[in-house]
């Protein structure tokens, strides 16, 4: 790799190339740290669709999260446990990150099966999602946007102080 040779770039060039910054973030963790990264275009496609399964879950559990109501289920409690392990030691054994990654979907993949056929109850997904929540900590990956939404006094708020800023009443914008 070479500036000269044109194959150099930088996160900015990537980004003014228009891929996606958390789908960098995941090809550059994703691959074991003494193993020498080969960025492909192919690479980041694929990435980018790892990361899309992921915020794609997220928004899923988030649905169940608000609507759904129904008998708790023990078994996600212990799929939760288990992955967290798995994915603990899987990062205490030399940082295997891509294992670690593994486990994630295997976990992602086991709820999404449980949510086919008459989906978990909101405690569940409370639950599942709280805990994707404490990964994304370590990856910092996922989009949780859904969960941000603002109220509507909070936004009438925010457009009253933008429009003070613009008007330059700045202290009128501070005091906002």
């Amino acid at each position: 790799m070479s500036k000269s040779l044109g194959n150099f770039y930088t996160l900015r060039d990537l980004l003014e190339k228009g891929y996606n910054a958390k789908a960098i973030r995941y090809l550059l963790l994703s691959v074991y740290y003494r193993q020498q990264l080969n960025f492909t275009k192919e690479a980041v496609e694929a990435t980018e669709n790892a990361v899309q399964r992921l915020d794609t879950f997220v928004k899923k559990i988030l649905e169940f999260k608000k609507s759904r109501k129904g008998k708790q289920d023990s078994s996600i409690k212990k799929l939760i446990e288990k992955t967290k392990k798995n994915f603990i030691e899987r990062m205490d054994d030399d940082l295997n990150i891509s294992e670690a990654l593994a486990v994630i979907f295997d976990f992602v993949k086991a709820v999404n099966i449980k949510m086919s056929p008459g989906g978990i109850d909101k405690r569940d997904a409370e639950e599942v999602y709280d805990f994707i929540k404490e990964i994304d900590s370590v990856l910092g990956v996922i989009d949780f946007k859904e969960e941000d939404k603002l109220s509507s006094d909070l936004k009438k708020l925010i457009n009253e102080r933008e429009k003070a800023r613009k008007e330059k009443n700045f202290g009128k914008a501070d005091k906002i």
